[in-house]
């Protein structure tokens, strides 16, 4: 997904059930309208209209993360999700593949325009909002967002989706392997349902069926669980409109406020100003809000990678913070403001601001990565080895000497829930869960394992001789480690969260940190 946050000053978003009215604050980082309106929602004649005539329409197949990326893709450029597609989708498309892991969708996704209305820039603001914009920008913007309701996109929408929900991964990854999809099949008629019926017989799998329906603008039936119910949707949405059909909202247009001439004049901002600045500020609210979601649902997983995304979060909300206080020091209506930019940032009034593509990277290293504190040692003096780095990168040496045989990591290395590996060993093959292996004790390498567990937020030790990779090795209980806020390490006497099993000749100790 390409798509650059400064593609346009106009951003359209896919309607829910309950339409916002124009002139209507909107978070654009959350997509849901603010409970503040600067101005009356204006009559329709007063709107500026236009032509907006356009008709795609795709099936498509999802059963993993490429697939469920294709989706996204096509409803950001078929269904008006101009903003933001590539932050923007990403918590909407990572939602819904963990939803989706263990199952196979036929969906539809279509999307017919026929018109859109805006408001004018000469939109005046009502009295209260005109007398928050007077006490300043930063005021204004924290009272009604960064962005409102603008207008509309005028026409027909159709999602469908018919959901094969299997057991498990392995269960849906055998039916997908024996499923020869082709172009002429996929589409909800009686030859892709007798095609899916047939490779869960071939497959010997079986799965749970439900449908998903989501249509504006178009009069069609309520879909139960069939197949035929779904073609006959889609039918209705082909067909050409009457002509006694009202036009339906089906996606609304949002505008940064600063498009309005009232705001832009008494921020003293040009047209050119704000296409630099409204970015800025877009992606500070996006690394802010998604960081304190993250932080807020308990994702993180020990004192390390908690602290590192409060710090990023502070980070964006100072620049941001720091813009507004620029721009409200500085209100000059009537005048203009200096803003330069070059190569590496923006400089508003002389206040030096940083392009926020590092910040955004910070983020999202701080999201993927955790750090978990570990000690491997031997009880029978055998020599041990590891290849496992500290958290700068060196790598960590293994001890062997009068004083003890152990691989000492307590300081911490970078560990992920990524599924890369899943396949290479039988304990964790085809499931939601990685291995790492800490270290090794003895000529015959036995290995201490790690076993990290994406969905339910676990760690568990395993204790695997050469050759075996079975999973009735010595292992203890999986141990919840997300959410775990715990900043000492694994050989702490006061750290509760600290995990020890004793496998085989190797004491294998583990911490969140």
């Amino acid at each position: 997904m390409a798509m650059s946050v400064t593609s346009g000053s106009r951003f359209n978003f896919p309607l829910s059930d309950f339409i916002p009215e124009i002139g209507t604050g909107f978070d654009i980082i959350g997509g849901q309208p603010i409970n503040a309106a600067a101005f009356a929602p204006p009559l329709l004649v007063d709107l500026s209209a236009t032509p907006s005539v356009v008709h795609s329409s795709r099936y498509f197949s999802i059963y993993d993360a490429s697939s469920l990326e294709d989706v996204a893709k096509f409803e950001v450029e078929s269904s008006g999700g101009g903003w933001g597609a590539e932050e923007g989708m990403t918590a909407s498309a990572s939602a819904r593949l963990k939803a989706t892991a263990t199952s196979f969708t036929v969906h539809f996704n279509g999307v017919s325009t026929s018109a859109q209305s805006t408001v004018k820039a000469d939109m005046p603001l009502s009295d209260k909002a005109r007398t928050v914009l007077d006490s300043g920008i930063a005021k204004f913007i924290e009272s009604y967002g960064t962005h409102f309701v603008a207008g509309y996109i005028y026409g027909r929408l159709c999602r469908l989706s018919y959901n094969m929900k299997f057991q498990s991964v392995e269960t849906q990854i055998a039916f997908k392997a024996k499923y020869d999809e082709s172009a002429t099949e996929l589409e909800f008629s009686e030859t892709t349902e007798a095609s899916l019926k047939n490779t869960l017989t071939t497959s010997n799998t079986k799965c749970s069926i439900d449908v998903e329906a989501s249509c504006r603008g178009f009069q069609t039936i309520s879909p139960g669980s069939n197949f035929k119910d779904l073609a006959t949707v889609k039918a209705d949405f082909d067909k050409p409109p009457g002509d006694q059909d009202d036009p339906t909202p089906i996606a609304v247009i949002l505008m940064p406020w600063y498009y309005l001439n009232e705001v832009s004049s008494e921020a003293g901002l040009a047209l050119n100003d704000l296409q630099i600045l409204t970015p800025l500020l877009n992606k500070w609210i996006y690394v802010s809000k998604t960081c304190q979601k993250f932080i807020d649902d308990r994702l993180f997983t020990g004192h390390t990678q908690l602290s590192a995304l409060r710090a990023v979060k502070s980070e964006a909300d100072a620049a941001r913070s720091g813009l507004l206080q620029v721009l409200t020091k500085a209100n000059k209506k009537g005048a203009s403001l200096q803003v330069q930019q070059d190569a590496v940032g923006v400089t508003v009034e002389g206040t030096r601001f940083a392009y926020p593509e590092q910040m955004i990277s910070d983020m999202n290293f701080a999201l993927k990565n955790f750090v978990l504190s570990f000690l491997v040692g031997t009880s029978n003096g055998t020599v041990v080895g590891t290849v496992m780095t500290d958290l700068k990168g060196n790598p960590i040496a293994a001890v062997n000497d009068a004083r003890g045989n152990s691989v000492n990591g307590h300081a911490g290395s970078y560990f992920t829930w990524s599924l890369v590996g899943n396949d290479e060993w039988e304990g964790t093959r085809g499931k939601q869960s990685n291995w790492r292996d800490l270290g090794w004790a003895g000529d015959d390498r036995n290995v201490a394992r790690l076993v990290l567990d994406r969905d339910n937020g676990t760690v568990q030790c395993w204790f695997c001789r050469p050759g075996e990779y079975l999973s009735d090795n010595l292992h203890n209980e999986a141990i919840s480690i997300r959410g775990k806020s715990t900043s000492q390490n694994c050989e702490d006497p006061t750290n509760r969260d600290r995990i020890m099993a004793k496998l085989g000749g190797l004491i294998v100790h583990v911490s969140p940190m």
